[in-house]
């Protein structure tokens, strides 16, 4: 009866360290998703302070503008874009170190990135995606065969939006990583049929 329940307590021991274990390692991601998260804003606002975001503690994230701690509410709809384009492209890499980020094919929709923004964020943004496109469209999957390693390019990127302006400029990105066999196609609907 001692022996059972020594080993119960001890299966009990095992699954807590795991946990441990699991939660320390989600609490890495997180680091490393709010690292990200504050590059991808470098590259927006070219400046370091103008918006940062800081793990306080507790799972507790606050957003600091120029330096200073602001509520959600005091960040204006194009800086929430950002915020949210930037979480995304953050969790499109979700559960892998910096270097393994987009590391297999996938489906990628953007609708309308650029939206609520303004001349100078606009171009951060586009800076943005297009660093994004490059490590996504550059990012090589090796498959092991029998006889040989297949390189696979399978990323997809579709990207909506209702400026035309924003469209010429995204189509110029595309174009720079269209490569390795890949191809591009941009459509513009207009008045119910597809241009």
């Amino acid at each position: 009866d001692n022996l059972r329940e020594a080993n119960t307590h001890q299966q009990n021991v095992t699954s807590f360290e795991n946990d441990i274990r699991n939660l320390e390692s989600l609490k890495k991601n997180t680091g490393i998703a709010v690292d990200f998260i504050n590059e991808c804003f470098k590259r927006v606002f070219l400046n370091d302070k103008r918006m940062e975001l800081k793990d306080e503690g507790k799972g507790e994230y606050v957003i600091y503008s120029n330096g200073k701690k602001v509520t959600p509410d005091r960040v204006s709809s194009g800086e929430r874009n950002i915020i949210g384009l930037s979480y995304f492209f953050a969790m499109l890499g979700a559960n892998n170190t910096l270097g393994k980020l987009y590391e297999h094919p996938m489906l990628i929709e953007i609708d309308n990135p650029i939206s609520s923004n303004d001349t100078g964020n606009r171009s951060g943004i586009l800076s943005l995606l297009k660093d994004k496109f490059y490590d996504i469209f550059n990012r090589i999957t090796e498959i092991e065969g029998k006889n040989r390693t297949v390189k696979y390019y399978g990323s997809k990127i579709l990207v909506l939006s209702h400026e035309m302006k924003t469209v010429k400029a995204l189509k110029g990105i595309g174009s720079d990583y269209i490569q390795h066999g890949q191809s591009g196609s941009y459509f513009e609907l207009r008045d119910n049929s597809v241009l």
